[in-house]
């Protein structure tokens, strides 16, 4: 396992992915500052700014959880997806390194990559936020520590998840193409479960020759197990975005244990994966 990492390492700090991880993810969080400013926020020229407080954290933190899993997809696949499509992969077997320890080694630095990433795009929006000269309100709570802690570990379990597709498919291109859609179809998924469970119990219903109106009962309503069972998914998906204005803390929690769930049945699956793969 130990030469495994260290041939994944120096492939990640020695060469142009670790600079390109920090450019990147510089670029990313000044773009999402300069969108959050523009776009919820007056400050552009000959304008006076708007109060600054803990919304703007709320909406840049949105910002990082929809741009960072792109480019982590893009990054695993130029990482992982590389040394798959050029062979480099059957050199380290024949040097009696194990397939489950090379898969290990991928996803190990994919997720650091993933980290320092995000500690670079956030760090950049806390210190505009800090720092910024500007009236305001700024203070980091509990809440916001949440929400860092969640947007990490969603970023993380999409990291876990774009390594096992990249081992899945033999071809990058396509591993790329479906790790890219499945997260406008998340955000899809949980704009149709918030609009299902939107829907009311009952509504009222005017005669119009009478004029009298009575509450009728609503067939589109999701009630018993089947509404448990979407709560639960609304409240575990990522991109839903309820985990951003919520003040509590156990939707949090569900979250983060299902980004944990994701990272190890992704990490077991993938194991299965790269041992039952065909090299050649």
């Amino acid at each position: 396992m130990s030469r495994a990492l260290k041939s994944a390492l120096f492939r990640f700090f020695r060469t142009k992915w670790f600079f390109k991880v920090l450019i990147f993810s510089l670029l990313t969080g000044l773009i999402i500052i300069l969108n959050t400013v523009t776009t919820y926020y007056a400050f552009v020229f000959y304008k006076r700014p708007r109060y600054l407080d803990r919304e703007f954290l709320t909406i840049c933190m949105i910002g990082v959880m929809v741009i960072l899993p792109f480019l982590i997809a893009i990054f695993c696949t130029s990482f992982t997806g590389n040394d798959l499509n050029f062979r480099s992969i059957n050199n380290k077997v024949t040097t009696g390194i194990s397939r489950k320890c090379i898969y290990l080694a991928d996803l190990t630095v994919v997720v650091v990559g993933t980290v320092i990433g995000f500690a670079v795009t956030t760090g950049v929006i806390f210190a505009y936020y800090l720092f910024c000269p500007t009236r305001g309100s700024q203070r980091i709570d509990a809440h916001i520590i949440r929400i860092v802690i969640y947007v990490l570990i969603t970023c993380i379990a999409f990291a876990a998840f774009n390594t096992l597709m990249q081992y899945f498919f033999s071809n990058k291109l396509f591993a790329i193409i479906v790790t890219l859609l499945i997260i406008p179809c998340i955000i899809v998924c949980s704009q149709v479960l918030e609009e299902s469970l939107n829907v009311p119990y009952r509504y009222y219903v005017e005669n119009e020759e009478t004029g009298e109106g009575m509450w009728v009962l609503n067939p589109e309503y999701v009630g018993g197990a089947p509404r448990k069972v979407l709560t639960f998914v609304y409240d575990t998906i990522p991109f839903g975005f309820q985990n951003f204005i919520d003040e509590g803390s156990s939707k949090f929690d569900k979250s983060m244990i299902a980004g944990a769930i994701v990272v190890t049945a992704t990490t077991a699956a993938g194991l299965q994966v790269i041992k039952k793969r065909e090299l050649s």
